[in-house]
């Protein structure tokens, strides 16, 4: 009997000491996802933009330590020193000035943040090539399917750099880095904003265009059949339009880390 309380007393206290732990588990688990959803939806704000990853699928238990490596792995790539290139490498535009260049390719890309604003679909697959073109229209359907909407607004252009040209018989590609201040923000069908904000911000985009010299076979005017020529812009019978002619379209969009 003398026993009795002093192990009634113990199993008392371990029975404490458990639920205090069981307690604490939850709690832990609790914090654990919270975490891990701010920084899913970080990562997903900062991953690489028309690379047709799932993020839903591959990206749904991201970790700090997952986000950590990322971040070290992009930022050892692209906080480098991004110089244009030399004047002698524009030979192959038949241009003098790299600013003509930056002009224009600034132009495709700002179009491009256009018509994704204005859900112009025609004008995203003029300005880009099949697979990023895709991969746009994939997550614009997504949005709309959800109710959601992406504004783009208020674009301004702070800096553009032609890093790299590549030149071959068959293409080129032009890797430049742009950077811009914006207005970007999703908001739901009731107009509420659930992503982003209308603060304007500065974010820096690693795009790449390209131009691949082929079909460039255009013989006959689509509208009435009259011979063209390859440097024919316009039918001299009917006047219709003639596209006779390859354009840089954008290959990739990478946001900066």
């Amino acid at each position: 009997m003398e026993l009795f309380f002093p192990i009634i007393f113990l199993v008392a206290i371990l029975i404490e000491f458990a639920f205090w732990i069981f307690i604490f588990k939850i709690v832990f688990q609790i914090i654990k996802k919270i975490v891990r959803k701010n920084n899913y939806e970080s990562f997903k704000h900062n991953t690489i933009s028309g690379n047709g990853l799932n993020l839903e699928k591959e990206y749904a238990d991201i970790s700090i330590n997952d986000l950590i490596r990322f971040n070290s792995k992009t930022n050892s790539v692209y906080n480098k020193n991004f110089v244009d290139v030399s004047n002698n490498k524009l030979e192959v535009f038949n241009v003098s000035d790299i600013n003509t260049l930056k002009e224009y390719f600034y132009d495709i890309f700002y179009k491009f943040e256009k018509a994704l604003n204005n859900l112009d679909y025609q004008q995203l697959k003029h300005l880009s090539t099949d697979q990023i073109y895709e991969n746009y229209y994939i997550g614009i359907e997504l949005d709309i399917n959800n109710g959601n909407k992406k504004i783009i607004d208020s674009i301004e252009k702070k800096k553009v750099i032609i890093y790299e040209l590549d030149s071959t018989i068959a293409k080129q590609v032009v890797s430049t880095l742009i950077e811009i201040k914006y207005i970007n923000y999703t908001v739901n069908n009731e107009g509420k904003i659930i992503k982003g904000s209308k603060a304007p911000i500065n974010e820096k985009f690693i795009v790449k265009f390209r131009k691949d010299f082929k079909h460039n076979n255009i013989s006959n005017c689509p509208n009435c059949g009259a011979t063209v020529t390859s440097d024919t812009t316009k039918c001299s019978y009917c006047e219709t339009k003639i596209n006779n002619k390859n354009d840089f379209k954008i290959s990739s969009i990478q946001r900066i880390v």
